[in-house]
C-alpha cells in the first residue's frame, strides 16, 4: 500500500510538472504588428478591438500599429481606441498610402456629445497635438528590436507599407534591409486581401495594385491569406452589436458600427479573420490550402496557383468553422476592456 501511495505521489508530481510546463508554453503571447487602413471601414475598428481584448487576455502583445490610410484622423482615431482599451501602443502614420478616406463612423464617434453638450468620452482630448512617426520607420524599429522569428504581421489594409519596407536599405536603425529584417524577424504574415473564387476586385488590392504585386512577389516569409468571401460569411449581427456592449453606456465599437452600418444590418468581419488566424492559428478555426503563389493582375484581379515551393496559403472555412468563428467574434470583440 505504501509503495502504491508513493508511486501515485511521484506520478502526480511528474504530471503536475508536465502540465505546468505546458501551461507556460501555451501562455506565451503572440507578438503582433497590426498594419491597417483603419478609418474607411468599420471592420478595422472591430479587428483592433479584438486584438486589444486578446492582449488583455494575455494571448498577444501588440508591438506597433502602422497605418496605410493617409487621413490625418486615422492615427488620432487609433490612439482613441488604444486609450479606451488602456494600452499604449506606438502608431505609425501613412506616408506611402493611397487613400485618405474618412468613414462615416470615425469623427462622429470621437466627437460624440451628451444631451448637455459635453463629451461622451471626456478622457480623450480630440484637439490635442500629437506627433506620429512614419509607418515604415516604425516597422523597421519594431522589427529590429524583436527576437528572431518572433513577430506575426497582420496586414488588413493596402500593401503600401510592407511593399515600401521591402525596398528599404540598411540604415542607422538596422544594417539589414527591409527584406532581410522581415526574413529574420517575422514568423508569418496574416493578410486580408483578394478574392480567388471569382473576378471580384477586392479593395485592399485595387487601391494599391503595384504594392500588392510587390508584396506577394517578394515577401520572404509565409503568407496566410483570408480572402473577401471568408469575412463576408462570418458576419456579426445586430443583436450582438445592439446588446452585448451594454456594460458600457457609450462603447466606441458599438457606436462606430451604428454610424457605419446602422442598427439593423449584419456586416462582414473580413479583417477580424486575419487577426484571429494570427493569434490562434492552431485552434482549427480555418482550414489551409496547399502551398502556392498569388498573382495580382494589373487590373486588381487576384488568382491563386498551387505550387509546391510556394510560400502563400489561402484560409478556408466550412460551415462548422463559420459558426465557430462567428461565436468567437461575438464573445471576444465585446469583452469589457480593463480600463473602463
Amino acid at each position: 500500500m505504501k509503495l502504491q501511495l508513493l508511486c501515485v505521489t511521484v506520478l502526480s508530481v511528474l504530471l503536475s510538472g508536465i502540465m505546468s510546463s505546458v501551461a507556460v508554453v501555451a501562455a506565451e503571447p503572440v507578438n503582433i504588428i497590426y498594419d491597417t487602413d483603419i478609418g474607411n471601414d468599420v471592420d478595422d475598428t472591430m479587428a483592433l478591438a479584438l486584438l486589444h481584448n486578446f492582449e488583455s487576455r494575455g494571448d498577444c502583445r501588440i508591438l506597433a500599429i502602422t497605418l496605410t490610410n493617409e487621413s490625418p484622423y486615422s492615427p488620432i482615431y487609433t490612439q482613441f481606441l488604444n486609450e479606451f482599451y488602456g494600452h499604449q501602443i506606438p502608431i505609425g502614420k501613412a506616408t506611402h498610402g493611397v487613400a485618405t478616406d474618412i468613414g462615416p463612423h470615425m469623427i462622429p464617434t470621437m466627437e460624440a456629445k451628451t444631451s448637455d453638450g459635453s463629451s461622451v468620452f471626456p478622457w480623450f482630448d480630440f484637439e490635442a497635438k500629437r506627433e506620429f512617426e512614419p509607418a515604415v520607420t516604425l516597422l523597421r524599429k519594431t522589427l529590429a528590436a524583436a527576437k528572431d522569428n518572433d513577430v506575426v504581421v497582420v496586414q488588413v489594409g493596402f500593401s503600401s507599407n510592407l511593399a515600401a519596407l521591402l525596398d528599404t536599405p540598411g540604415d542607422d536603425i538596422s544594417p539589414l534591409s527591409g527584406k532581410e529584417l522581415m526574413a529574420k524577424k517575422v514568423k508569418f504574415c496574416s493578410v486580408m486581401a483578394g478574392s480567388f473564387s471569382d473576378q471580384y476586385k477586392e479593395c485592399n488590392i485595387i487601391l494599391d495594385v503595384p504594392a500588392a504585386q510587390k508584396f506577394f512577389n517578394e515577401c520572404p516569409v509565409p503568407i496566410y491569406v483570408s480572402e473577401f468571401q471568408i469575412g463576408v460569411r462570418a458576419t456579426v449581427n445586430p443583436a450582438n452589436m445592439n446588446n452585448d456592449y451594454s456594460y458600457c453606456p457609450n462603447h466606441p465599437v458599438q457606436m462606430a458600427y451604428h454610424h457605419h452600418v446602422g442598427y439593423e444590418k449584419e456586416y462582414g468581419t473580413c479583417d477580424l479573420t486575419s487577426v484571429l488566424y494570427a493569434v490562434r492559428p492552431d485552434r482549427g478555426y480555418f482550414g489551409i490550402s496547399p502551398a502556392g503563389v498569388v498573382h495580382v493582375a494589373d487590373d486588381g484581379v487576384t488568382t491563386f496557383e498551387e505550387k509546391a515551393d510556394g510560400k502563400t496559403f489561402l484560409l478556408t472555412m466550412n460551415a462548422l468553422q463559420t459558426a465557430r468563428v462567428r461565436e468567437v467574434f461575438v464573445w471576444l470583440c465585446s469583452e469589457p476592456p480593463q480600463s473602463k
